[in-house]
């Protein structure tokens, strides 16, 4: 048995319209040989820019209350209870109906297609009992002795039920944060961003960086990228990464906060870490690329600059200056720059509510650095 993505062009494709926090995402149940025996309906949450929104803007919150009520009181539940979703840097799955056909219908096929979901998801929560309203796949409500044979299924395998709700939540194995090479401990005053970013460790950082791009506001610069590469003569330059490929294949392994220069700040600079430079360093197919962050102040009005170059890992510099390394083409550049300002920006949002949290040590590291013991690094 296995799930396969169900591909419904009606309800999916209306009910997804304009969702940049959660998608409705259905399964078929499917046997060994294709058979179609049931469905899996629900939602699919991307983990960390949830946890991202909720921390910082709280636009989520419209979108889950015009998707439903469901969804709604899904919601409020991870409000209350976000620790939950801490580590975590997958796909939360809110299942709201597990149909199987009548004459496949068993307990033991019901615990497999389970079982495959939670081989897919970090977290499913089960809104056991409810469903959507819209959705095809409700035929009829399961007898009351069937009912009960589900949910000793349920807490024989582990489920944990929330009582408010009705939720029965599946918490998956915690996967390693990936951690950096170097993580700057011994200057945690002069690079505290950097330090904070590199604590949540590079699996965060790329599973983020996955959450901002597939967000639907940006299909216009997808659609425009991929119009682009197949009628320009640029897609031909071996040397230089197609736009709509680098951002989905890179692969985040440095990130670096940096002391602007006056050529890079013409503005009077203050000593302010929001000032600072902050860089990526990607890998895409074999070589390293750098994309700097950096805010100006130009005439009393802050201006966000990206700036995309080449990383040379021999003396750690970067080179945005030769024209043989350019990575790409300024019109490129140009629907490229949205995807990272908000990445970096989302990034900043959240260490800046982090750090307020009493159990953070970020703020008194900050503010009696001399109760830092900056040669014994602390296992984060």
């Amino acid at each position: 048995m296995k799930l396969l993505k169900n591909k419904d062009k009606t309800i999916l494709t209306h009910l997804n319209k304009e969702l940049n926090y959660i998608q409705g995402y259905w399964f078929d149940i499917v046997t060994a040989t294709k058979e179609h025996i049931g469905n899996i309906t629900g939602y699919k949450i991307h983990i960390p820019l949830l946890v991202n929104d909720l921390l910082t803007t709280c636009h989520s919150f419209n979108e889950f209350k015009k998707v439903s009520p469901l969804c709604s009181s899904l919601l409020q539940y991870l409000v209350e209870n976000l620790k939950m979703l801490e580590g975590y840097n997958g796909y939360l799955y809110f299942l709201n109906n597990l149909y199987i056909k009548e004459e496949f219908i068993n307990t033991r096929k019901e615990e497999h297609a389970l079982m495959l979901l939670q081989d897919k998801m970090d977290v499913i929560i089960y809104s056991l009992g409810r469903t959507e309203e819209f959705d095809p796949y409700v035929k009829q409500d399961k007898p009351s002795n069937r009912q009960e044979e589900h949910e000793k299924m349920l807490f024989k395998k582990g489920w944990m039920q929330e009582s408010a709700n009705n939720f029965f939540i599946s918490l998956g194995d915690l996967k390693s944060k990936r951690r950096y090479e170097n993580p700057p401990y011994s200057t945690i005053n002069e690079s505290p961003f950097e330090h904070w970013v590199k604590s949540q460790g590079r699996n965060w950082a790329n599973s983020l960086w996955k959450g901002v791009i597939n967000q639907t506001k940006f299909t216009e610069h997808w659609q425009k990228m991929r119009f682009y590469y197949n009628t320009s003569t640029a897609s031909s330059i071996v040397d230089n990464p197609i736009p709509n490929r680098f951002l989905r294949e890179f692969n985040i392994f440095n990130f670096i906060e940096y002391k602007l220069s006056i050529e890079e700040n013409d503005s009077p600079f203050e000593a302010d870490e929001q000032q600072n430079g902050r860089a990526l360093v990607v890998k895409y197919k074999q070589k390293d690329y750098c994309i700097s962050y950096r805010e100006t102040e130009i005439d009393g009005t802050w201006c966000k600059f990206i700036q995309f170059g080449t990383f040379n890992e021999e003396d750690s510099s970067f080179d945005f200056d030769s024209s043989i390394e350019e990575p790409f083409s300024h019109n490129v550049e140009i629907w490229l720059i949205d995807f990272f300002i908000e990445f970096m920006e989302r990034m900043y949002s959240q260490y800046t509510e982090e750090i307020k949290e009493p159990r953070s040590f970020f703020l008194p590291a900050l503010n009696r650095p001399i109760l830092l013991n900056c040669e014994i690094t602390p296992i984060i």
